[in-house]
């Protein structure tokens, strides 16, 4: 079990969103947000993310299936399904309805409209995850840019209520924007402003209020390499692809696109490409999961962007070593900001590791379940090293990072075709130690690793157990070999490598990977050791089985 303590958390900003809430659920404030409807939208919206008539068939059915949850409400409406925060944040963003639109037919259309309807009589009145300000704006987003396809042949009755609430939630928008959490969810609460602002306005100020908001957004969030301050690649893709809907919902209603946004996208698209790995899905770091190849594929064709990542993303504190098939993912950054770290991992030094399509060493990754979410979190979820069972970045619940944070520091070099990385961090600075580890990635795909601890200033503190671990991929076979002195690693493909190390014992245990959205078994390597009077010194190697 891994040790933690509490940290100061955000007490001001929480405080201010509770006295928010206390007022919004009022019914005086619901009358404020009444007023005049409009008759039509003036502007137009659309939507880039095209829709899988596919799955609308599954909604047909009343199967909603999100993030690999699945619920079912036949002949009923789903609201009040009992599920993940994820999953309802899901179904109530709207973003499904282009599967209606992409299904086409007066059968989608009256489907489409039925839920409005009945989403309508539900939650047309502010409670606290519904009208989240994330998900106000994916929900005000998708019925803007699908409305011509929904009120197509629309009794006045079905208008009338549908523009009345989109006018109400708009301007609750524009209100509580800044009571939404930071991060890809503020992005997503502005795409909400931009489309309401072009379909009740057709522009004017309060779309310029929105692209206020957004400059601000993005000159904070997009650090200079393209990546997203928050470090989690799957929130880099919905960055983007929020940013993507943005501008195409910008050209759509006549408006000026920001160079900012342009500027951010251009930038962004690289790193999309940099956190792949062989088989074309996302590298698991801080709260990321794989995502589909097709997915991501889309992302990057709708952008159009070719151009080739860096090797280096040295602002958000990721390198990237590729050598003969053998591709390595090294996490060289410390936690995010406190505001942008609500999925932030304490995995600083940790890699992942692919040889062709095929993953070899992994972290955990994350789950929608808050328990193996938690565990995901740790750093001994992560293939890095911990000391005395103990993360090295003290973490908040259910999210967030607390006081004790770390720096890493890091260095690359590389020459004919071999690349090596120095890295440190100083997570583990309470109990007098420095984390080191340099890798060594060779032109033949093998790859080498050192691990130190090191007492800072030369002093010895109390001694402390440690563990270097290496999770494998649930797809990898290992098994000891040379009287359990090493670890042979097996690929399903064929090929693998001969594990061995020094400075550690040597195991191979359970280990858990949650990194497709399910939770399988798998194994770890394991190097277990204690600090002694000069620190530790932990050596290790993946060899090629052809090398």
């Amino acid at each position: 079990m891994v040790k933690e303590a509490s940290g100061p958390g955000t007490t001001g900003r929480r405080l201010k969103g509770a006295v928010a809430r206390g007022l919004f659920k009022t019914r005086l404030y619901d009358a404020t947000l009444g007023g005049a409807a409009p008759t039509a939208f003036v502007g137009h919206v659309e939507d880039p993310w095209p829709g899988v008539s596919e799955t609308a068939n599954q909604l047909f059915q009343g199967r909603y299936d999100f993030f690999g949850e699945q619920h079912t409400a036949l002949n009923e409406p789903p609201w009040d399904l009992s599920a993940s925060e994820t999953w309802r944040s899901e179904l109530h963003g709207f973003a499904w309805l282009r599967h209606f639109h992409a299904a086409g037919g007066e059968a989608a259309r009256l489907g489409g409209r039925e839920l409005i309807r009945t989403w309508v009589e539900r939650h047309n009145k502010w409670s606290e995850l519904v009208w989240r300000g994330d998900i106000l704006g994916r929900r005000l987003a998708a019925w803007a840019a699908h409305a011509g396809f929904l009120m197509e042949g629309a009794e006045p009755t079905f208008r009338q209520r549908f523009l009345t609430s989109f006018a109400k939630q708009s301007k609750h928008l524009f209100r509580s924007v800044g009571d939404t959490p930071e991060g890809g969810a503020y992005i997503s609460a502005i795409l909400g402003m931009v489309a309401s602002a072009l379909a009740l306005d057709g522009g004017g100020a309060q779309l310029a209020k929105a692209l206020g908001h957004l400059e601000q957004a993005l000159a904070q969030q997009i650090l200079a390499d393209g990546t997203h301050i928050s470090r989690n690649p799957m929130q880099h893709i919905g960055v983007l692809q929020d940013l993507v809907f943005i501008r195409a919902a910008l050209q759509a209603g006549g408006a000026d696109v920001p160079e900012i946004l342009e500027k951010s996208i251009a930038g962004m698209a690289p790193m999309v490409r940099f956190f792949r790995h062989g088989d074309g899905k996302l590298g698991l770091f801080n709260g990321s999961a794989e995502m589909t190849s097709k997915a991501l594929d889309a992302v990057l064709s709708k952008i159009g962007n070719k151009a080739k990542p860096e090797e280096s993303a040295a602002q958000g504190g990721f390198e990237r070593l590729s050598a003969n098939g053998t591709l390595v993912l090294f996490d060289a950054g410390g936690p995010p900001p406190p505001l942008f770290a609500g999925t932030a991992h304490a995995g600083p030094l940790s890699f992942e590791m692919s040889v062709g399509r095929e993953r070899l060493i992994v972290n955990c990754g994350s789950h929608l379940n808050p328990e193996w979410q938690a565990a995901g979190r740790s750093t001994a979820a992560h293939s890095s090293l911990t000391l005395a069972d103990t993360n090295a970045v003290e973490l908040e619940a259910p999210g967030g990072v607390g006081k004790r944070r770390c720096t890493v520091a890091c260095m690359r070099n590389q020459e004919d075709g071999n690349i090596w990385i120095d890295s440190a961090h100083d997570g583990y600075a309470p109990f007098g130690i420095v984390h080191g580890r340099r890798l060594y990635l060779g032109a033949n795909g093998g790859l080498k690793g050192e691990d130190t601890l090191s007492w800072q200033g030369g002093k010895r503190q109390k001694s402390h157990s440690f563990a270097v671990r290496f999770h494998l991929h649930p797809s990898v076979q290992a098994s000891l070999v040379r009287d359990g002195d090493a670890v042979l690693l097996r690929l399903p493909k064929g090929g693998g490598f001969r594990f061995h190390a020094g400075g550690g014992r040597l195991g191979i245990e359970e280990s858990v990977y949650l990194g497709g959205g399910d939770i399988r078994r798998a194994e770890q390597i394991v190097l277990a050791g204690d600090l002694g009077a000069d620190g530790a010194i932990v050596k290790w190697a993946f060899v090629p089985l052809d090398g």
